[in-house]
């Protein structure tokens, strides 16, 4: 069998026990080429420094294949952003193409071979910015009986790209302060409740860039440039990634969110049977993106309204 020649970056914090079941699956693939990015601890969580050394001594230990290994490791917290965000733009400083896994992205083997045919075949075509290995209704069907479809969604687990469209992401999405450039994104948007929910994020992003402070997510800054460029994403129609991450100990959700996450974490997955059956025909499947726009619950209102007296009470306590 011979070695994966795409290259794959795993993206990892301080959670040994989901890392170890993503290892598990790039074991099995062994790349040739394998990208790590770490960030380091938190200086105000007590045991965290020994978590982030037991996930890198645990990378060491797996990797029991011969493959070329570049490490990017903070020696100090940098947070999501900079880690996925500007990883990715330090691997696309070196490579054409590349495909992405973050440490609760538990993928079907498929998944690796899925991205690295579309990234072949859309090499060129720059109306395609991504390919996606998730797909929130587990197993889509529709009267095309291709392996998969275009979407305008940003599903940020588990993923694909190459230099050539990275190269249109702004993490601080200046544009966005251009009146005409916002609506015309925001007016892309058809479900009102997701428009007003990207506006909140994106207002956010924009105010933490222009106060100097920390920018805490990376794929919405994605979804406004695939939007705003009016790009496509590839998604299977059977998932092939389950996130396995939200707890108390994740990120972007914790215990409290699980209810409003519900519809696209732990998710099963499928593998995809090859050769592929490409579609005949590049355009969005709207039914798709009508059916996942039900799918996903977002953040409810109330919590956007709480969220936004919280920054509000603190901006007032950091002029005092």
């Amino acid at each position: 069998m011979e070695q994966f020649d795409v290259p794959v970056a795993l993206i990892f914090f301080n959670r040994p026990h989901y890392l170890k079941k993503v290892v598990e699956v790039i074991q099995k693939l062994k790349p040739k080429k394998l990208y790590l990015i770490s960030d380091g601890a938190r200086k105000d969580r007590v045991g965290e420094e020994k978590l982030v050394q037991e996930c890198r001594d645990l990378i060491d230990n797996s990797i029991n294949w011969d493959c070329i290994v570049e490490k990017n490791y903070a020696t100090e917290n940098k947070g999501c952003y900079d880690r996925i965000a500007n990883g990715a733009s330090w691997i696309f400083s070196k490579e054409e193409r590349c495909i992405f896994l973050e440490d609760d992205n538990v993928a079907e083997l498929s998944f690796f071979e899925f991205c690295k045919e579309n990234l072949e075949k859309y090499k060129d075509n720059k109306k395609i910015f991504w390919i996606c290995g998730g797909n929130y209704l587990v197993d889509y069907k529709n009267n095309d009986d291709s392996d998969y479809l275009f979407s305008r969604q940003m599903f940020p687990c588990g993923w694909a790209s190459w230099k050539r469209a990275w190269e249109y992401y702004d993490g601080e999405i200046k544009l966005f302060d251009n009146e005409k450039i916002r609506l015309e994104v925001l007016n892309k948007i058809k479900n009102k409740r997701i428009r007003n929910y990207k506006s909140y994020v994106w207002n956010k992003i924009r105010k933490e860039a222009k106060n100097g402070e920390r920018i805490y997510t990376w794929d919405h800054q994605w979804n406004f440039s695939i939007l705003l460029n009016d790009a496509y994403g590839i998604i299977p129609k059977k998932n092939q990634i389950t996130n396995i991450g939200i707890g108390e100990d994740s990120t972007h959700g914790g215990v409290k969110m699980t209810k409003h996450l519900s519809g696209i974490v732990n998710l099963e997955s499928h593998t995809i049977q090859f050769p592929l059956k490409h579609p005949e025909k590049i355009q969005i499947d709207e039914n798709f993106e009508r059916l996942i726009e039900k799918r996903i619950k977002g953040i409810p209102t109330y919590m956007l309204f709480l969220s936004k007296i919280k920054h509000s009470i603190l901006g007032k306590r950091k002029r005092k």
